[in-house]
């Protein structure tokens, strides 16, 4: 690789694992190799409002290869129908939408042991089956958002003008978590093999971002064909067990928290609220700023941190008591470390000789 671009230098990963459904694919090259005893593979993915800046990477999603982990499911697994190969998209999941429909009251989840969302409620959007699946649906993890056709986009408009006053945000918008909780979650019918199609919750908390540095949230549900294709993406599967049948032509997909940490130890990661707003994720980056320098600095330097003008002084005992070990590793003086996170901005690290004398 001689370039890199984009997110690929903000985030850990520095590639893209091939999951469709061709021969240089992870899972198939497995398959291939005898190493699989099915051709199944399975992904659990929730997110969290910012990369780790920690060495220890948090976990924040689950793949299982060869078939799904039962365990992870909080309501029973759905299935959705794998359809007839595109030759122009040959190697994707295509799958049928049904119908759209509405829950005007918001909510999460639809089934499992604390459903918030009454299907009884919900208000049909769309069922026109030729208009939903215009040039065909793919379901596809490496994709973030969410795309449907633009024709769909004036259907949308106007039942969020009957809801909230204003169209389907194509653009940065400004509102509260509580207003944005308050949102429809939108349900897809999902065509089936069986009788009992697949429903799928699709919430405000995922077809919209938080952009934490503003405060402002943005779509991740867009309307044009310029891809040529609907793509359900990953932010639909989120909060999802999303089993890949390639074996039996199906797709499963059951509610989920999507947490490692409880499915091999038995205690739930703390994870902030999907609807956590700036404030609380400023803070949590703060929080996670200061464990990194940690990581690296140890006691060895003085920590000065200012953030929307309050100023802490950290591990003052600690750095009296091992004043010379600072003095060796910071070469006669302090290092002063301001984090600015109104800005967006990433730390700046300089010497201040003035903070305390330098030692003889």
């Amino acid at each position: 690789m001689e370039k890199n671009e984009g997110e690929f230098k903000k985030q850990k990963a520095d590639g893209i694992m091939g999951l469709n459904m061709k021969n240089a694919s992870l899972w198939m090259q497995m398959w291939n190799g005898g190493n699989l005893a099915k051709r199944q593979f399975s992904l659990c993915l929730r997110r969290y409002p910012f990369s780790s800046l920690l060495k220890q990477d948090r976990p924040v999603g689950i793949m299982t290869l060869g078939g799904t982990d039962e365990r992870l499911n909080r309501s029973p697994m759905v299935f959705m129908k794998m359809t007839e190969r595109h030759k122009r998209r040959e190697g994707f999941y295509h799958v049928r939408i049904s119908k759209i429909y509405l829950s005007a009251e918001g909510g999460q989840r639809l089934g499992g042991s604390n459903p918030d969302i009454d299907f009884t409620k919900a208000v049909l959007l769309e069922d026109d089956k030729l208009l939903l699946n215009k040039d065909g649906v793919v379901i596809d993890s490496g994709t973030t958002d969410t795309i449907l056709s633009k024709d769909l986009k004036p259907i949308f408009d106007h039942a969020w003008q009957a809801i909230t006053g204003i169209d389907f945000p194509d653009q940065y918008i400004e509102i509260s978590p509580n207003q944005l909780k308050s949102w429809p979650t939108i349900i897809f019918q999902m065509k089936s093999s069986t009788s009992n199609d697949a429903l799928i919750a699709f919430p405000p908390s995922s077809y919209m971002s938080l952009d934490f540095s503003t405060g402002r949230y943005k779509p991740t549900l867009w309307f044009h064909d310029k891809y040529g294709t609907s793509i359900l993406g990953s932010n639909f599967m989120r909060s999802h067990n999303v089993l890949f049948d390639i074996e039996n032509g199906r797709i499963g997909m059951a509610e989920s928290d999507c947490d490692y940490n409880e499915l091999i130890s038995g205690e739930k990661s703390n994870f902030p609220d999907v609807y956590a707003n700036a404030k609380e994720v400023k803070q949590l980056l703060q929080t996670e700023h200061m464990q990194s320098l940690c990581e690296d600095k140890g006691a060895s330097c003085f920590i000065h941190q200012s953030i929307w003008g309050f100023t802490a002084f950290l591990s003052i005992a600690l750095i009296c008591i091992a004043l010379m070990e600072v003095y060796h590793h910071c070469k006669g003086s302090f290092v002063y470390i301001t984090v600015d996170l109104d800005t967006n901005k990433s730390f700046d690290c300089e010497r201040n000789e003035d903070m305390l004398p330098t030692l003889k």
